[in-house]
């Protein structure tokens, strides 16, 4: 069964950070991890230390959720759907501007 991740780059909107990560811990990743292949979801924050120096549009945060599924495309239109009809709520503490980043990988097949 192909694994892969999606990963959503946010940012909370000015001054709401406390509210952000609230609604992100306690409703959001619960309601990701309730998409059938989404196996698991975990939070990261953007580390003072970096390599390079980052860019001003870059993310404060990511999520990563991992799934298995051999419908890809059924996954990401699930979350449209719920994002949709509301069972994945969303939240006005998220900034817009930059949008958020969404992005799937899949996992790689080793070469021969």
């Amino acid at each position: 069964m192909p694994k892969g991740v999606l990963i959503f780059g946010t940012r909370p909107a000015p001054g709401r950070d406390r509210e952000f990560n609230e609604w992100y811990d306690a409703t959001h990743v619960r309601q990701m991890c309730e998409i059938p292949g989404i196996v698991s979801g975990r939070r990261y924050a953007l580390c003072d230390t970096q390599m390079m120096p980052p860019d001003a549009a870059q993310h404060d945060y990511i999520a990563i959720y991992e799934f298995e599924t051999d419908g890809v495309q059924a996954l990401v239109d699930e979350l449209g759907a719920r994002v949709a009809n509301g069972t994945i709520e969303l939240s006005d503490a998220v900034q817009l501007d930059p949008l958020p980043m969404v992005t799937v990988f899949e996992e790689t097949k080793p070469s021969a």
